[in-house]
């Protein structure tokens, strides 16, 4: 089989025989497990330990940070803080989701590690089992014969082709408004499909926050959906606003005039991490970092 032709991710949920295949024949496959089903098997093996319902309720919240929290520092912090909290009394819920799970899949499904690479956002199996779910009551009984089941499978499939190429014909004319007021998306609209013009849109809001905490606002977008992330947008942002300021000076084309601009040697030495120091024939002017950007690659 030609490798290209291989899935890169796998969602399944815990069934030993298919994993197993999978190792074997898809060794390559990234392979994740369902989270929604592993919560399920939570529920059910730890609710009846923690009889108590506000520590059901407290083990349930910390469980869901450990898993969807990241970095890994948040990782250790939430385990940690179940450790605390349910070490003795409860030990045995605890042992269970470390043992059972933590121990030998947290790969598989815990964000600090799962976010390392394109999944484009799928975690569960949710979507195969509503495809299914959706093939069943087309065929409406399993005692089809194969030319049945074969002309109403294509039929659904070509339906489905459908609704996909409308919603890449939506993409193209329809334009939500929050869209237009975020600059650095004007130039994908139309080009751009309105899910990733969204996830794009979301990850812009944390821009103002990427100086203040960098740890907490990692790339974990660049990653599982190979779009830009908050500390990408923040170094156009800050180099689109070095440009404009240069663009002022497109008369003047000596290099003595950058910095009559106020902050304009700020923006500068901000845009590239250096400190820049400005010579004239009356003084010599030094510009500090007001924050911190990785230099530009050339």
């Amino acid at each position: 089989m030609n490798t290209n032709c291989l899935p890169g991710v796998i969602v399944t949920d815990m069934e030993i025989g298919l994993m197993n295949a999978i190792h074997n024949v898809l060794s390559s496959t990234r392979h994740l497990l369902c989270r929604w089903h592993i919560n399920r098997y939570v529920m059910k093996a730890c609710k009846g330990i923690l009889k108590n319902c506000e520590k059901w309720e407290q083990f349930i919240v910390l469980w869901n940070m450990l898993v969807l929290e990241n970095p890994e520092v948040d990782y250790e912090r939430n385990l940690h803080e179940m450790d605390r909290i349910f070490e003795g009394k409860y030990s045995k819920a605890l042992d269970y989701v470390k043992v059972n799970w933590l121990k030998e899949y947290k790969d598989r499904f815990v964000a600090v590690w799962t976010d390392t690479f394109m999944h484009f956002g799928n975690t569960t199996s949710n979507r195969a089992e509503s495809a299914h779910s959706k093939l069943k009551r087309e065929l409406g009984t399993s005692q089809c014969n194969f030319e049945t089941s074969w002309a109403k499978i294509h039929a659904m499939l070509l339906l489905q082709h459908t609704e996909i190429r409308a919603s890449f014909e939506r993409s193209q004319s329809f334009v939500q408004h929050e869209f237009d007021k975020v600059s650095l998306l004007k130039d994908l609209i139309g080009y751009v499909s309105i899910v990733a013009l969204e996830e794009i849109l979301c990850e812009s809001k944390k821009i103002k926050y990427v100086e203040a905490d960098p740890i907490a606002y990692g790339c974990v977008i660049k990653c599982s959906h190979e779009l830009p992330c908050a500390h990408e947008m923040a170094d156009v942002e800050s180099k689109r606003e070095v440009e404009y300021s240069l663009d002022y000076f497109d008369d003047f084309p000596l290099e003595d005039r950058w910095m009559l601009i106020p902050e304009m040697g700020y923006l500068i030495a901000n845009c590239y991490n250096v400190v820049l120091i400005h010579f004239l024939n009356t003084i010599s002017l030094m510009f500090l970092l007001t924050k911190s950007h990785s230099s530009p690659e050339y």
